[in-house]
């Protein structure tokens, strides 16, 4: 059997399906990198079983991505190079298992619905099968997605397509932006659990510089993992910041009025 080894900080663990999902640019692909580059430079697990398969990037994030996933020896994929296509990765892992060379394996699917589509009950349960026939067998699936446009009653993300996906996976978080600052440019962000199986975070916190002029390398190397306090004390700006816009008008109007030295008795009126 294999060890339930961290193989992405404390969010996924060797030998499962882990899914993270988000709204586009909150930085899931940024800090599965990190974590993934972490775990190969500490010794967790060896490079050489990483298969980051890139579907959903510009030719210049390719580019600048494959060249990290040489500097630190994990394989980078991408349809249409070398002859590879999406359609191609059911059977690939068919003949994984087949061979006996599955145990082991990390399949990084960024995005998972470039694979199948997720909106369609029949072919999500399809993909989950195959997915979950390579994980009996010893490999690791991490799988990245979107989410609603729409947050739901509580404020939460919302995981995007049928629940087929969630079901047949093992552990599911999703990524939501918690204070992103414009003037210094940075971003802190939060995976919340709402499914697990095995010692996983229920939660997870990082910032990273989200700044417009940032090269990718620096904003990379910016990645950094908060601690309770900090998280605690960015959700508190965020209430206050939704307090502060919900009544802008408001406290726009007292402050226009606030000019000028006033008496009590005019402030009153006011």
């Amino acid at each position: 059997m294999l060890d339930e080894k961290p193989i992405l900080g404390q969010l996924a663990l060797l030998g499962q399906w882990t899914m993270l999902y988000s709204k586009p640019n909150a930085g899931k692909t940024l800090l599965v990198m990190y974590l993934l580059i972490e775990a190969i430079k500490a010794g967790v697990i060896d490079g050489k079983d990483v298969y980051y398969i890139n579907a959903d990037d510009t030719h210049k994030g390719l580019t600048y991505k494959l060249g990290l996933a040489e500097d630190n020896g994990f394989m980078m994929l991408s349809p249409g190079y070398k002859g590879f296509k999406a359609e191609m990765l059911t059977p690939i892992l068919k003949k994984l298992i087949e061979s006996g060379k599955a145990t082991g394996k990390i399949i990084v699917l960024d995005t998972v619905k470039k694979f199948t589509d997720l909106m369609k009950k029949d072919k999500s349960s399809e993909f989950g099968e195959a997915i979950r026939q390579f994980i009996l067998h010893g490999g690791s699936v991490i799988g990245l997605a979107h989410v609603n446009k729409h947050r739901g009653d509580d404020g939460k993300v919302i995981h995007e397509g049928t629940s087929d996906i969630v079901n047949d996976c093992d552990c599911a978080y999703t990524l939501d932006i918690v204070t992103d600052d414009k003037f210094y440019g940075e971003r802190v962000v939060k995976f919340e659990n709402f499914k697990n199986r095995g010692d996983v975070a229920l939660q997870a916190s990082y910032s990273y510089n989200a700044g417009e002029k940032v090269t990718y390398q620096d904003r990379l190397n910016s990645v950094q993992c908060l601690d309770k306090t900090e998280i605690e004390e960015a959700e508190r700006y965020r209430k206050l910041e939704k307090i502060f816009l919900k009544n802008k008008d408001v406290i726009d109007e007292i402050k226009n009025a606030l000019d000028e030295p006033m008496k009590q008795n005019e402030l009153i009126k006011v």
